[in-house]
């Protein structure tokens, strides 16, 4: 899982642009986890009534920067380990995560 893949190339740019890719996307889930709470971030209030929507901050621009931040996150650790395995487990994990954003957001609408 860790080891290069062969079919990625051994470039050292490549490395450094998945290191990065994953550094703002960890910087960018932590920033939406902060602006929302431990409580709200974690979804224990979602039924609640009369919960305001965030719409401070990166909230303007992105409905939901804790999984954009994660799946950023995950293609660039895929890129920085150059495993053709760990890209093909971070693409199934964003289609499977996609419904999941869909029921989120389906109150807030």
């Amino acid at each position: 899982q860790l080891r290069p893949h062969p079919l990625f190339h051994n470039l050292p740019s490549l490395q450094l642009t998945g290191f990065i890719i994953g550094l703002a996307g960890i910087i960018l889930a932590i920033w939406g986890f902060l602006l929302l709470g431990l409580k709200r971030a974690l979804c224990l209030n979602f039924y609640e009534k009369n919960v305001p929507k965030v719409q401070k901050s990166i909230y303007k621009y992105i409905h939901n920067p804790l999984d954009i931040g994660l799946w950023t996150a995950l293609l660039g650790f895929a890129l920085f380990t150059r495993s053709l395995y760990n890209l093909i487990i971070a693409a199934e994990f964003i289609l499977v995560m996609i419904p999941h954003i869909w029921l989120e957001n389906k109150p807030l609408l």
